[in-house]
């Protein structure tokens, strides 16, 4: 993915960062992962950890609903249901997005 970005958009490497967002779950991504990742491309790249359930305006709100309704096995785990959230507004209100 991120070696299709350079490809694609060569101008812009230097231009604009990447920003990495990810949800740890408790177990913090390790450095030499990062370092690693940031040794294959020519991007400027910018790791962020996130906690999905503390960015949300009302995760109890949303928790609420999905316990009221009838489970299927189609149904979403939560943690689904918050990033899908997160990508459709919260993003785009994150100073890393506001400021870059």
């Amino acid at each position: 993915m991120l070696h299709s970005i350079e490809y694609f958009f060569p101008q812009s490497i230097y231009k604009y960062p990447v920003i990495i967002f990810y949800d740890s779950h408790d177990t913090e991504i390790q450095n030499s992962t990062i370092d690693y990742i940031k040794s294959c491309v020519k991007l400027r790249l910018i790791f962020e950890n996130i906690v999905l359930f503390k960015l949300m305006k009302n995760p109890i709100q949303t928790m609420n609903i999905i316990n009221r309704e009838i489970s299927t096995i189609h149904q979403r785990p939560i943690g689904y249901r918050f990033m899908c959230q997160f990508w459709s507004h919260t993003v785009f209100h994150h100073p890393l997005i506001k400021n870059n």
